[in-house]
């Protein structure tokens, strides 16, 4: 039971690992907290956009880069979309290396990854701390009871 506790452990280690990985380098790629790839610019065009709640829209657009067009969707807050009662101008800034990643009118897209890095951290921290400090022979023994008990 004991190494079943170990082996939980590690595996949400991982997964959390891996999601803080994830995030960090999507981060780099947008150039966030520092510049290392270089980004073009192009104009988008809208092809759909659908209300959501909350004053959010998912907006398909698409852009050209190479004589080929990236097509992707994002939601956006309505005082980001209209601008006196009509559609902003979409100028897409795009990363030369990876055209999918991309900026729009120089909004910030990518707090999500700034949000998940931190809580990724947070919880790495705490289940390294569970893993290292925790008595995994009183955790052993009490889902040894609850398991004989079911």
């Amino acid at each position: 039971m004991k190494t079943f506790i170990r082996i939980a452990l590690r595996i949400v280690q991982i997964m959390v690992g891996s999601i803080v990985l994830y995030c960090f380098i999507m981060l780099l790629l947008h150039n966030e907290p520092i510049k290392v790839f270089e980004f073009a610019k192009t104009k988008g065009e809208i092809i759909d956009i659908v209300e959501q709640k909350d004053d959010a829209y998912l907006v398909t657009y698409e852009y050209k880069v190479n004589e080929e067009f990236i097509r992707t969707k994002s939601s956006i807050w309505e005082k980001l979309l209209y601008e006196n009662e009509k559609i902003v101008e979409f100028n897409i800034a795009y990363n030369k290396l990876f055209p999918s990643i991309h900026i729009i009118n120089n909004f910030t897209l990518y707090g999500k990854y700034y949000i998940g890095l931190v809580w990724g951290l947070i919880m790495l921290t705490i289940f390294i701390l569970i893993d290292v400090y925790a008595d995994k022979e009183k955790w052993a023994e009490r889902y040894r009871k609850f398991f004989k008990s079911l």
